[in-house]
């Protein structure tokens, strides 16, 4: 009587989809290992949430106002905003690629967007010491908001 048992052979192909699958779960492991916003997510409220700590040039400020200026409320929490500096100007821009065609058509949402990041914008400007004029969409799309030192 042989008592020689054979082991389970494995084909190529089932060795490359194994393989295939281990390296493709690594991978996955990796980039959410290192891209997980919720594995650090007390971190990252208290770098949003952190008070304004007064910065030295226009530019540093005027990056700060657009920090304060993203946590705006917005609609369907799309941000549909982009902001340009220019001098002593901040712009805010609608983000024709956060549209929502279906729900908002006519992208009344999007400018009330826009209008929370202005009212952000502005409130935060005058507590660090800046009166802000601003210019509405007329000729050109966006917002412009001038921004002038002044008392806080």
């Amino acid at each position: 009587m042989s008592t020689s048992q054979s082991s389970p052979k494995v084909s190529r192909r089932d060795f490359l989809k194994i393989s295939a699958a281990v390296g493709v779960t690594a991978a996955s492991v990796h980039l959410l290992d290192t891209y997980a916003p919720w594995l650090d997510y007390d971190q990252q409220v208290a770098a949003a949430a952190r008070s304004y700590e007064g910065a030295a040039t226009m530019p540093q400020q005027m990056q700060e106002l657009v920090r304060y200026s993203t946590l705006a409320a917005n609609g369907h929490n799309t941000q549909p905003w982009k902001f340009a500096m220019r001098g002593d100007v901040i712009e805010i821009h609608p983000d024709a690629n956060r549209r929502l065609p279906v729900v908002d058509p006519h992208d009344r949402e999007l400018w009330i967007s826009l209008g929370c990041a202005l009212e952000n914008l502005l409130v935060a400007a005058r507590a660090i010491g800046y009166t802000a004029a601003v210019t509405y969409p007329g000729a050109a799309d966006f917002i412009a908001v001038r921004l002038a030192a002044d008392a806080p």
